[in-house]
C-alpha cells in the first residue's frame, strides 16, 4: 500500500433516486415520488455518517447505465462515486471491495437502507477485523440479509451461490466464510428500510432516540407529512398535558404547554406559533444575486437580506410570490434547496430556501408596510457578504450559502456551453 494511503475504506453499492426505480415495496404504500425522496435521503445520510468517521475514505459505486450525477449531488465532501464492475451482486460486490482494497488493508460495505445505523457499529466492525480477531465483519438485518460487510482480504467465493433478495443471504454468506476456513465477527443486529413496517420503525427510532442523526431523513419525512403524505405517525419524547393560547396576532401566537419531560419533569414551555416561511435567492440570466435593503422596524435600520416572505400556501407558491411583490421578478427555473428551523427552541417557524434561476424584473408590488430598496451583486460578492454578515439576517445569509452548490453548478454549466459572463 502506498505510503500515507489511508487504512480504511467503505463502499455503499447504490442507484440514483429516481421515482419508480427504487424503493419499490415502500412505493405500494407512500408512491414512487416519496420513495424516491426517501431512498435519495437514506443513501445522504449513510454517506454523511460513514464521511464522519475518522481515517475513512468513503466510495458510492452505481450501475453503469446510470452517469453518476445524481448520486453525486448527494455525496459530502471527501466521498467519490465509480460505476458497479460487473453484473448481479455476486459480481459486484467483490469487484467493489477489490477496488477498495487497493488503497486500504480493510474494506467495507455498507447498505444504503439504513439512515439511522449508529456509526458506532461501523467503527466496530473495522476493529474487529484490524485487531486480527476476524477475516469477516458481518452485520446481519432484521430481514435476513446483511447491512454490513467489513474484509480484511479479497474473497471472490464469499459471494457465490448466494439467493440475493431473499431471507437467506446473510445465513448464506456466513456458511460461505466458514467452508473458506474464515474466521467471523457478528454484529449486533439491525434493520434496512425496505416497506412500510421498517418506514414505522424507524419513525419511532428516530423520534425517541437523540443518539440518530439521520438529518437528511428527518428532513424528507417532514416534507411528505407537509405535501400530505401519509407517513407513520411520530411519537414525542415530551407528554403534553395541557396547551394555551397566552396572546394571538394575525402573524404569531404566543401559547404555554404544560409538558412532562423525558425524565418526568413537569415544566411550562412558552414558545411563539407562526406560518412557514420561505427564502428565495434570486439569479439574473447574467448570473448576479438579486438582494432587496429593508427597514426593519424591532432593530430600527435597514437590513440586507433576500426576498422572503410567509402564509399558509405552498411554499413555491408562496416563493413566487414574494419574488414578484419584493422585487417585480418572475422566474423561469425555481429549484427546492433546503427547510430549516431558525430558532427551534423559540419558534415552529419553519423555513424553506428556494433558488430563483434566470430571474426577469417587472414591477414591484410591495405592501403597505414594505419599505426596501432592491440592488444586484456578482455570485462571489453575494457568498463574502453572506460569510462576513454584510447581509444581515441570518436566514438570508443561510439562503445563500445553501444555495452555493446549485448556484454554482448552474452557472458552471453555462460557462462549459459557452454562454457569456
Amino acid at each position: 500500500m502506498p505510503s500515507g494511503s489511508p487504512r480504511r475504506a467503505a463502499g455503499v453499492v447504490s442507484r440514483a433516486p429516481v421515482p419508480g426505480g427504487v424503493k419499490s415495496r415502500l412505493a405500494r404504500d407512500i408512491g414512487d415520488d416519496a420513495a424516491a425522496l426517501l431512498y435519495g435521503a437514506f443513501l445522504r445520510d449513510v454517506l454523511v455518517s460513514l464521511s464522519a468517521l475518522p481515517n475513512l475514505t468513503v466510495t458510492v459505486f452505481h450501475p453503469v447505465d446510470d452517469d453518476g450525477s445524481a448520486i453525486a449531488r448527494l455525496c459530502p465532501p471527501g466521498s467519490s462515486i465509480q460505476p458497479e464492475q460487473g453484473t448481479g451482486y455476486s459480481e459486484i460486490l467483490p469487484a467493489a471491495l477489490r477496488s477498495m482494497l487497493q488503497t486500504a488493508p480493510i474494506a467495507c460495505l455498507v447498505g444504503a437502507d439504513s439512515p439511522g445505523l449508529p456509526s458506532r457499529i461501523v467503527k466496530q466492525a473495522f476493529e474487529a477485523v484490524e485487531a486480527g480477531n476476524a477475516n469477516i465483519a458481518i452485520g446481519p438485518s432484521s430481514d435476513g440479509g446483511y447491512y454490513l460487510l467489513a474484509v480484511d482480504g479479497d474473497y471472490p467465493g464469499l459471494f457465490l451461490g448466494i439467493d440475493w433478495g431473499t431471507d437467506r443471504v446473510f445465513d448464506q454468506v456466513s456458511a460461505r466464510a466458514t467452508d473458506l476456513g474464515l474466521d467471523i465477527v457478528t454484529l449486533p443486529e439491525w434493520y434496512d428500510v425496505d416497506d412500510f413496517a421498517g418506514l414505522s420503525r424507524l419513525v419511532d427510532d428516530l423520534a425517541r432516540d437523540a443518539s440518530l442523526g439521520a438529518p437528511s431523513t428527518r428532513s424528507a419525512l417532514r416534507r411528505l407529512r407537509r405535501t400530505g403524505h401519509d407517513l407513520p405517525a411520530a411519537p414525542t419524547p415530551w407528554h403534553v398535558h395541557y396547551h394555551r393560547t397566552i396572546h394571538a396576532t394575525p402573524w404569531r401566537t404566543f401559547v404555554s404547554d404544560e409538558v412532562e419531560t423525558h425524565r418526568g419533569e413537569v415544566i411550562d414551555y412558552t414558545y411563539v406559533q407562526t406560518e412557514s416561511a420561505v427564502w428565495v435567492v434570486p439569479v439574473t440570466t447574467e448570473g448576479r444575486i438579486v438582494l432587496i435593503r429593508q427597514y426593519r422596524h424591532p432593530i430600527r435600520e435597514f437590513i440586507v437580506e433576500v426576498p422572503a416572505g410567509s402564509g399558509d400556501e405552498p411554499p413555491d407558491e408562496i416563493a413566487r410570490r414574494e419574488l414578484a411583490e419584493e422585487t417585480g421578478g418572475v422566474a423561469r427555473v425555481l429549484l427546492h434547496v433546503a427547510d430549516y428551523y431558525p430558532a427551534s427552541a423559540h419558534l415552529t417557524h419553519e423555513g424553506h430556501v428556494f433558488v430563483a434561476l434566470d430571474v426577469e424584473f417587472g414591477r414591484p408590488d410591495l405592501e403597505s408596510t414594505e419599505l426596501l430598496s432592491v440592488f444586484t451583486v456578482p455570485f462571489p460578492v453575494a457568498l463574502d457578504m453572506a460569510r462576513r454578515g454584510e447581509i444581515g439576517d441570518s436566514q438570508s445569509a443561510l439562503a445563500i450559502l445553501a444555495a452555493e452548490p446549485t448556484i454554482r453548478a448552474t452557472l458552471n454549466d453555462r460557462r462549459a456551453n459557452g454562454y457569456p459572463e
